[in-house]
């Protein structure tokens, strides 16, 4: 053998992309039997206020999630609205957990069950000096909250991306002033 350096170089290095380029799935040892996603969200607000160009509102939310293979998904979430009025322009806040249940997993459409409890802080400033009360202009309040949604989730490119359309219910009032809005979520799988 006249280079033994390049020879154990060679197995050296393809010893070390087997394990960096391997086709295995790695098990985490901190999660083992749990699959991550990202869930991201951004809805300009619906109504005739924004077709009249009267009211612009718009929410928006990111989520990272744990699903395990029972169906059961988890984790933190912050969400948020921003309204721009022509007397005033007021924001939302909401940080908090969210637990959902997928059912007939296995499918590219699979329709699901989800709640999530936050704590939403609301600020709202009033620009036109004619609607001032008692000389404040600027409102703030903090409660807790929560919502429950039914929904369905469309899988596409092998189950990597899915679009959530779903109905959020609350006892609290949504952006739109009811009980209950529509809306969608994207979300990547790893």
């Amino acid at each position: 053998m006249k280079n033994p350096p390049k020879i154990l170089l060679v197995i050296i290095l393809i010893t070390i992309s087997t394990f960096c380029f391997s086709q295995k799935e790695k098990q985490d040892n901190f999660l083992p039997n749990f699959k991550h996603n990202i869930g991201i969200q951004f809805n300009p607000f619906l109504d005739g206020d924004l077709f009249r160009n009267y009211t612009q509102q718009y929410v928006i939310a990111i989520r990272y999630g744990l699903k395990h293979p029972s169906g059961f998904s988890f984790g933190p979430e912050l969400s948020g609205s921003y309204v721009h009025h022509p007397v005033s322009n007021s924001y939302s806040i909401n940080y908090g957990i969210f637990c959902r249940y997928t059912f007939l997993r296995r499918k590219k459409v699979s329709p699901f069950i989800e709640a999530s409890g936050y704590f939403q802080t609301n600020r709202t400033k009033i620009t036109d000096e004619t609607h001032i009360i008692d000389g404040q202009n600027i409102f703030k309040n903090h409660k807790l909250s929560y919502y429950m949604s039914p929904g369905v989730t469309i899988y596409i490119l092998k189950n990597i991306v899915s679009f959530d359309f779903l109905l959020k219910f609350s006892t609290d009032k949504f952006v739109n002033g009811k009980n209950f809005v529509p809306s969608f979520r994207i979300n990547y799988h790893f």
